[in-house]
């Protein structure tokens, strides 16, 4: 390759992020995307620089949500494109339970409680991917202990 094509090539840098699939009583809780790409996601977002998968996922959950998660394992890294989140980002998902008073991100998100079912009949809704992570949950997907994250 000529030093002229290889300088034209851009450098796509990777991003990392964490999502979460939200058990909370019988159902999940999801976000809604109020402003685009508009649709159902998972809980999360991008990891600041230095911070930790797990530390990351507790501080979107918090900004999304208002609750607290109790960490019951990781389901995966997914890094396909398409699947994770926007952005070439590389994402740790974690099933967790939320705990505490909802509150809803202002003017960005809302909060999106589905049953199993309702998530499956609302799938086409669900953007980046994330009900093809969901589903991988739901068929028993992800075995990763914490404590390796």
């Amino acid at each position: 390759m000529t030093k002229k094509k290889a300088a034209s090539k851009k450098r796509v840098r990777k991003k990392y992020c964490a999502n979460a699939i939200i058990i909370r009583g019988r159902g999940y809780l999801f976000i809604e995307y109020l402003i685009e790409p508009r649709g159902i996601a998972l809980v999360g977002g991008k990891r600041k620089k230095g911070e930790s998968p797990l530390d990351c996922i507790k501080r979107e959950g918090w900004q999304e949500t208002g609750t607290e998660f109790s960490v019951h394992r990781v389901l995966g890294i997914f890094d396909e494109p398409g699947l994770g989140s926007r952005d070439n980002c590389s994402s740790t998902v974690f099933v967790v339970s939320a705990f505490g008073k909802l509150r809803e991100e202002e003017g960005k998100t809302r909060i999106f409680p589905l049953t199993e079912k309702e998530a499956q009949e609302r799938k086409n809704e669900f953007v980046f991917g994330h009900y093809q992570i969901f589903e991988y949950f739901l068929n028993g997907g992800g075995t990763v202990a914490k404590e390796n994250v």
